[in-house]
């Protein structure tokens, strides 16, 4: 874990490939992976807290979801802040895309996928 500065954000990494925005806060940088490519049946959940950070966001280096697999935003109560899924025309391929900023300082990553096939998560 190396404590870094960047403009006043503090910028956190997960490999689903993910990055995170928080304002005003000196931190971490951090990386978690799920599996490349991701299972048939997985289920986890990251939990990314930063107590004091005013709004967070996410950047994307590389998403991909398969039909009937999900990637759910959640806030620390467990309400749905968006989801992510595959389409029945194929899987959902995001890179380089920043997700919405939210007034909040935990934001819970939780990929649940199915037995139709693995894509990169």
């Amino acid at each position: 874990m190396a404590v870094m500065k960047v403009n006043s954000y503090f910028i956190l990494t997960i490999a689903l490939a993910v990055t995170v925005l928080m304002t005003g806060i000196v931190g971490a940088e951090t990386l978690a992976e799920s599996p490349h490519p991701y299972v048939s049946n997985y289920e986890n959940t990251w939990v990314i807290s930063q107590p004091g950070a005013d709004q967070m966001r996410l950047y994307f280096t590389k998403l991909e979801i398969g039909y009937g697999d999900s990637l759910l935003l959640l806030d620390k109560d467990n309400n749905v802040l968006t989801t992510y899924t595959g389409s029945i025309l194929g899987a959902k391929l995001l890179e380089n895309y920043w997700g919405e900023w939210y007034a909040l300082d935990t934001i819970k990553l939780k990929l649940t996928t199915n037995n139709e096939g693995n894509y990169y998560g």
